[in-house]
């Protein structure tokens, strides 16, 4: 459980960092799908399989969120820069 949970996590900083649109409607059922189908292979009980579904949902989410942010924040340093660099300088008179 705690390895679907870790990938999740990491596949949601990689769709928040990648995508602007809200990519995670399509991509829960998959993960869903994905991780009940692994945990009925591992004949796990309707508790475990019910709880790694409500984690690993979660952990994309939060993954996606990070993501997000990480983005934002990479966007709007690259912005400062930009204006810092375009700046006027003032002229230096001795």
């Amino acid at each position: 459980m705690a390895v679907s949970i870790i990938l999740a996590l990491s596949v949601g900083v990689v769709l928040g960092y990648l995508f602007k649109v809200f990519i995670l409607i399509p991509v829960i059922p998959v993960v869903l799908i994905g991780a009940i189908g692994a945990s009925l292979a591992r004949a796990d009980n309707a508790w475990s399989i019910a709880l790694t579904a409500v984690g690993v949902t979660i952990a994309l989410e939060v993954g996606y969120l990070i993501g997000s942010g990480v983005r934002a924040y990479r966007v709007a340093r690259k912005t400062a820069q930009l204006a810092h660099s375009q700046a006027p300088k003032a002229d230096q008179h001795s």
